[in-house]
């Protein structure tokens, strides 16, 4: 493999590599955006605001659900 002489390469990859995100994890994203913005509006936190601590303390137990693989069991639990 030769050495890439373009300086582009060298400036491009030292930037953050976004070709290493899966796009099923933009799909998920996207898909709790949605909900969001279906029950509360699109964009609803930049006009009324909220405390921090608010976002902080749902992602936390967001989080961990999903770290302990609660909400797998409770899908499983539904199909069954």
């Amino acid at each position: 493999m030769e050495k890439d002489t373009n300086p582009k390469s060298a400036f491009g990859s030292a930037k953050v590599h976004l070709h290493l995100w899966p796009m099923s994890a933009t799909v998920a994203g996207s898909m709790g955006m949605l909900e969001g913005a279906l029950k509360y509006g699109r964009g609803n936190t930049r006009v009324k605001g909220a405390a921090a601590s608010i976002y902080y303390d749902a992602l936390m137990r967001h989080v961990g659900l999903w770290f302990e693989a609660k909400i797998l069991i409770q899908l499983q639990k539904s199909i069954i």
